[in-house]
């Protein structure tokens, strides 16, 4: 689907048999895509920011869906059920995150999500 908003087309089977994206168009409203920093981090967000407090609050729930996740495929299949709710969470805190601004000096950017390393999150929040 990223590729079909890329070539502005959808991808459909031609008569041959081979796959092109000459389908239907795909329109993409630049205006509708937030401005976001590369990479965020939750240190990148200024101390007692709003977007700092719901940037740590995405990355410890985004810390506790790997833990789950990691949990289901070592042997506890029945976490799944529980990292489903954690996904849906997940996608309310990013939403609400990339609605805040990134702060001063962020050049009208607003905050994205921080997606850390696990193990420096764990270091970092606990």
């Amino acid at each position: 689907r990223f590729a079909e908003i890329v070539e502005g087309r959808r991808l459909v089977q031609n008569d041959n048999g081979s796959w092109t994206y000459t389908g239907d168009s795909v329109p993409f409203d630049v205006g509708g895509v937030w401005p976001l920093p590369d990479n965020p981090r939750v240190r990148h967000y200024p101390e007692g920011s709003r977007a700092r407090l719901l940037a740590s609050g995405f990355a410890r729930t985004y810390l506790d869906l790997i833990a789950q996740l990691q949990r289901t495929f070592n042997g506890r299949p029945d976490e799944v059920d529980e990292s489903f709710s954690t996904m849906l969470a997940l996608k309310l805190k990013a939403a609400e995150l990339v609605g805040v601004p990134a702060g001063e000096g962020s050049a009208g950017l607003h905050a994205g999500p921080p997606f850390e390393n696990p193990s420096d999150l764990f270091n970092t929040y606990s």
